[in-house]
């Protein structure tokens, strides 16, 4: 899917040039500084091409669209491709609700800790998650779906806030403001809206109808 990079060719010769370089050696034993370099620069090349031949192999096996990809280049392309497959294979387990109506906490924390299964942005002990790239201010995913949940509904900072303290109760009341403004600035706001964006993408694409609440979210 993926075409090899217009340098892998001059890459290419040119370490078949260093190589032959570094074949020649003088009448002494020594070999000249220039020389090793050129056998160091033959040996890290071949590196870099059996890195990009390995990645054009993995790239091959992707079925999701390459115009999806480029929406989302800071995402693992089979990360993304991974949901793709999920996604066509059962579709209605993706969706949280067909209305506002329908909309439940158990459904968005599902879809949520699927997500979460396939990209690992959050720590999440129930399904032995522990990412060494977490995205999220908050070290588990319980407090993101919590605090997604009462941005959903439209709730106040303030209720989530609260909701908060009343769950941390030693936490005192400038940490919990400091703590819920981080949850929906960065785990909200740009995590969660990242991954439920290449979602509803993807369902989008297969033909899936996506409810206008959940797209807008």
């Amino acid at each position: 899917m993926a075409p090899k990079h217009k340098c892998i060719d001059r890459i290419r010769s040119e370490n078949e040039r260093m190589t032959r370089v570094g074949r020649k050696r003088p009448s002494s034993d020594r070999v000249s500084e220039s020389e090793t370099h050129a056998v160091q620069f033959s040996s890290s090349t071949k590196d870099v091409i059996a890195a990009e031949d390995a990645l054009e192999s993995t790239l091959q096996n992707i079925e999701i669209p390459e115009s999806i990809l480029r929406r989302n280049p800071t995402v693992d392309p089979i990360k993304q491709n991974t949901l793709y497959r999920n996604i066509k294979q059962n579709p209605e387990i993706w969706i949280i609700g067909a209305n506002r109506h329908e909309y439940s906490y158990d459904k968005f924390k599902s879809v949520t800790k699927q997500l979460n299964s396939i990209f690992k942005f959050v720590n999440d002990e129930d399904v032995g998650i522990q990412t060494k790239n977490k995205e999220t201010d908050n070290w588990a995913i319980g407090p993101v779906i919590y605090g997604g949940n009462e941005w959903l509904n439209g709730n106040s900072y303030n209720a989530i806030i609260n909701g908060r303290q009343n769950f941390y109760e030693d936490e005192d009341i400038d940490t919990a403001i400091k703590k819920s403004l981080e949850t929906v600035k960065t785990d909200i706001r740009f995590v969660l809206v990242k991954y439920y964006g290449i979602l509803t993408t993807l369902l989008e694409h297969i033909d899936t109808e996506v409810p206008d609440w959940m797209s807008r979210s």
